[in-house]
């Protein structure tokens, strides 16, 4: 049986004589073909860490409740095998990689097929919510949207989720972060799994969780399928031994919980528990007797004991009256009649006399105070209370003392018996000096206004999250962007500002969305994403940056995300983009040209020698001849037409060596014979992570700069381009991870240093005017850049350059990279074909390939009369249409007109473009193919288009 890359631990568990001892022997002997030989191993044992139950230990260890249990009825020594989760130990049965899986919900194993052992423990459900949100169960669920984790069961959580939406998850941490991103209210899972997520994901300061009480889910061990008998025999051993007195040991040590009821409802275990305990308290009850009749029996030792008792009560009594009167609140108490028996010095100094023996209200009438409109009346508690109108009361007022006004805050309670409508029993008061305080505040709502102006002058949009992920607090420019007018914070992320992939098509996943992972600790650093509002359609390109607010700063922000609107800065940057491409383009134009001519000058003589030729096998040889030439030209015309119209900000994984032999294709054309360009790639496996066509055009703009330094100067001969692997330090200046670097060396004239250090500034360029305009390695070290990369260069004058490009490697697989295969010829039988092309020719050959393969063609020279052929009646059964045609109607628009009218019409798209983007395709989707295109290709698309039918 193949281990892959999981630790495995072997353990030696207590053995216990008896019937299932033989059961592990037979085991042994059923997994004899499979389990390989080592150590006398019997089986294998699936665990989780999921403390008490089951935990592995980094050092081999394993343990818990469920794994002593084992202990108890095992024979022989077995492997554990750690994996992630009660669904992985499931998967892992399902595979055979396991052969007993330990505290698995007995009734998800049962409803996948697995024997199972009857429960021996109920693990209890908990709540999880965000913290501050509070539930009660289960009036508070009804209508929520509750998570599940794969250990909990919908029907384990019915007794309290009647009218809740209930989400399946796949992990408890998944569940965790979709409950503070709020795409949930609350998140239920067995606690143990819970507590272990929580832990793991450091959310212990963000999530809150309770314990359901009265619900739980069974625990018991579950079987690979086809090992029923072992599974009923190891139930048979179980009943056995839960509920014995080891079995309660175990308990104590791990759960401190009653062994589950047996199958018939016996709970035998848990009467053992109970008379134990019974034992326990009768024994506790004894020792109180003894300990009683030994405190009769011995009346001085009583007395010392209380004059300890009472010795101890005044060190309490002073240390109180120590507290009292250093404290900075002044806290005064009265009787009924209202004179005050105490007073302590934070009291006296407040009224500016002394207070004991004085009567309260005297003092009152005496003092100017006035009291605070926004406190609980005009009323003083300072005799409010003595006049029984009130149990307790409290007022913020202003006191003259001294010549300042101070603000005060003064509370009154009765302290003891019940006032009667005359007159109380007492009272004690306190008054807390607030001046400091209030200027504070007001301080404090001047700096917020101030902020406020601050934040509003901003250029940029600056948006405060608390720790539940709420706005609380956001700038003009910031509402401007998400579209929330005058709305007042706290307030949820607005659900119609959506982050978009760079196509604007599809919204970015939890995983990509740079709110959610900024408020899960992610730190922004630049970021240019697409924000669009679907309910005004209005939208931008921002740079994101993020910041965590530490927790002891400020208890109403957690992150704080600056967006700033980029939109002008991106189209710009595209439009010099593609204006630098167009140039690189413009100087392959002399070197494209002749390979064309010799293309046309083969395919020419091709054609007219099998014209002239009566030799069959010579006339076929032209034909293949003309072919090869036209499929050369054809490969030509694609590498031009992907490089000159590819799109920006696209990144896949794309393979460097590939990509570099076909760029020299290219750019050996536009190096003269007396420079040598070379590749060096020896790492076939080596893929970046990047758009496709930015690379290339990097890389071609550092060949022509080499190239040009080389011509300029007279000195060099050689441009040499290589690819390595790179593994960057975490050194704090450029990152960690691995990287691929594409470097271009030439040994020409190099650069001086102001030259070197001003290479990469925008417009700056040694070569003539006309020559260039001076953004080649500026855009390429912004592409980089924005890659996640680094650009770097070497130079030395007289000695040459080496420029390196460093990018994030991607891994194979992730390659858009298109598969071309060769389909079998297959031929119609009769279905009519509207043929839709402006040129003539073409339309004519055509039609005739599509007539060989047994089809019957009609043509059409435009959209507006293929549409009025299709309107009319006729019968067609596919149509192939050009998609840049003449007549005000492309074959886009068709393809629309005609789905409008025949929504099952099978369709197929022909053209020579070639990096069509997103937002130039039409809203029909068919096939395309491309020109020239092979009768292979035409049978390969309608055999595609017509088997759907």
């Amino acid at each position: 049986m193949p281990k892959g890359n999981e630790e495995v631990y072997r353990r030696s568990v207590p053995g216990r004589p008896g019937r299932f001892a033989a059961i592990v022997v037979a085991i042994a002997g059923s997994l004899s073909a499979s389990l390989p030989v080592a150590d006398e191993v019997v089986l294998r044992i699936g665990v989780v860490d999921a403390e008490p139950y089951t935990a592995a230990a980094p050092d081999g260890t394993v343990s818990g409740y469920a794994v002593d249990l084992y202990g108890l009825i095992g024979g022989e020594t077995p492997e554990f095998v750690p994996l992630g989760g009660q669904t992985a130990l499931l998967d892992a049965l399902e595979r055979g990689e396991i052969d007993l899986a330990l505290a698995v919900p007995v009734d998800i194993a049962a409803a996948r097929g697995f024997p199972a052992t009857r429960a021996y423990a109920t693990a209890p459900l908990a709540i999880a919510s965000r913290s501050g949100d509070a539930y009660s169960v289960p009036g508070d669920l009804a209508g929520l949207r509750i998570g599940i984790g794969p250990d909990t069961s919908a029907h384990a959580i019915a007794p309290i989720a009647s009218g809740a939406q209930i989400v399946s998850l796949p992990d408890a941490r998944d569940g965790l972060f979709a409950l503070l991103s709020q795409e949930l209210d609350v998140f239920i899972s067995q606690r143990h799994m819970m507590s272990a997520a929580i832990r793991r994901a450091g959310l212990d300061d963000r999530i809150h969780i309770s314990t359901l009480d009265g619900l739980g889910i069974p625990l018991g061990m579950v079987f690979r399928d086809g090992l029923g008998g072992e599974a009923t025999a190891l139930d048979g051993a179980l009943a056995e031994v839960i509920g014995s007195s080891r079995d309660l040991t175990l308990r104590a040590q791990w759960i401190s919980l009653p062994p589950a009821a047996s199958a018939d409802g016996s709970g035998i275990g848990f009467i053992v528990a109970a008379i134990a305990l019974g034992l326990l308290l009768t024994g506790g009850a004894l020792a109180l007797l003894v300990r009683s009749r030994e405190k009769r029996r011995n009346a001085h030792e009583l007395e010392q004991r209380l004059a300890a008792q009472e010795a101890e009560l005044g060190r309490q009594h002073r240390f109180l009256e120590a507290v009292i009167g250093n404290a900075t609140d002044g806290i005064v108490a009265v009787d009924r009649s209202g004179k005050i028996v105490q007073a302590n010095p934070a009291a006296e100094r407040m009224h500016a006399r002394p207070l004991r023996g004085e009567n309260l209200s005297e003092v009152t009438r005496a003092m100017q105070i006035s009291v605070d409109p926004g406190g609980d009346g005009s009323e003083l508690p300072q005799l409010a209370v003595l006049r029984g109108e009130f149990a307790a009361h409290a007022s913020r007022q202003s006191w003259k003392v001294g010549g300042r006004t101070r603000d005060v805050r003064v509370s009154a309670r009765v302290l003891e018996g019940a006032a009667d409508e005359t007159a109380a029993a007492g009272a004690v008061l306190t008054f807390n000096d607030v001046t400091e305080e209030r200027s504070s505040r007001t301080a404090i709502a001047r700096s917020k206004k101030l902020l406020e102006v601050l934040l509003n002058a901003m250029p940029a949009g600056i948006v405060a999250f608390d720790s539940e992920g709420r706005v609380t607090l956001m700038n003009r420019v910031a509402r401007e962007l998400l579209g929330v007018g005058d709305m007042e914070p706290p307030f949820a992320w607005p659900k119609t500002c959506k982050f978009m992939s760079r196509d604007a098509r599809t919204p970015l996943g939890r995983t990509e969305h740079p709110v959610v992972r900024a408020l899960a600790g992610f730190e922004l650093r630049g970021e240019v994403r697409h924000l669009v509002n679907t309910a005004s359609d209005a939208s931008a390109f921002v740079r994101i940056n993020s910041a965590r607010v530490p927790a002891e700063q400020s208890s109403e922000i957690h992150t704080v995300v600056v967006m700033v609107d980029v939109t002008l800065d991106e189209q710009r940057h595209q439009q010099i983009e593609r204006a630098s491409r167009l140039d690189a383009l413009g100087q392959l134009t002399s070197g494209i040209a002749h390979d064309f001519n010799n293309l046309l000058s083969a395919m020419l003589g091709a054609v007219q020698l099998a014209m002239a030729e009566e030799n069959p096998e010579k006339r076929s040889r032209h034909h293949k001849m003309a072919i090869r030439s036209m499929h050369r030209g054809s490969e030509l015309t694609r590498r031009l037409m992907s490089f000159a119209n590819a799109q920006p900000g696209q990144p896949v994984s794309v393979a460097v060596k590939p990509l570099l032999e076909e760029f020299l294709h290219l750019a050996e054309r536009t190096i003269v014979a007396s420079i040598k360009l070379d590749l060096d790639c020896p790492d076939e496996t080596l893929h970046l992570y990047c758009d496709r066509g930015q690379i290339e055009s990097a890389v071609l703009n550092l060949v022509l700069n080499a190239r040009d330094a080389i011509l300029r100067s007279g000195k060099g001969d050689c441009i040499t381009i290589s690819a390595r692997p790179f593994a960057a330090a975490a050194d704090g200046t450029r990152g960690s991870g691995d990287y691929g670097q594409i470097i271009v060396r030439d040994n020409g004239p190099g650069m001086s240093q102001e030259v070197r250090r001003r290479a990469v500034d925008p417009f700056f360029s040694t070569k003539q005017v006309a020559a260039g305009a001076g953004l080649g390695l500026s855009i390429v070290a912004s592409f980089v850049q924005s890659a996640g990369g680094f650009f770097d260069i070497r130079s030395t004058p007289g000695e040459g350059t080496e420029v390196t490009l460093t990018v994030p490697q991607a891994m194979p697989w992730l390659s858009s990279a298109e598969t071309h295969t060769t389909p079998h010829l297959i031929n119609g039988s009769g279905q009519r074909v509207l043929v839709v092309e402006d040129e003539e020719d073409l339309r004519e050959i055509t039609v005739e390939l599509i007539a060989s393969l047994g089809f019957e063609p009609h043509a059409s020279s435009s959209g507006p009369e293929a549409y009025a052929y299709v309107h009319d009646g006729h019968p067609v059964d596919a149509v192939l249409t050009d998609i840049v045609m003449p007549g005000g109607m492309n074959g886009f628009e068709l393809a629309e007109k005609l789905r409008a009218e025949r929504p099952d019409l099978p369709l197929i798209y022909m053209s020579g473009y070639a990096g069509m983007a997103a937002d130039q395709k039409g809203r029909v989707g068919a096939p395309l193919i491309r020109k020239p295109c092979s009768i292979e290709d035409l049978s390969s698309a309608f055999h595609t288009v017509l088997r759907q039918m």
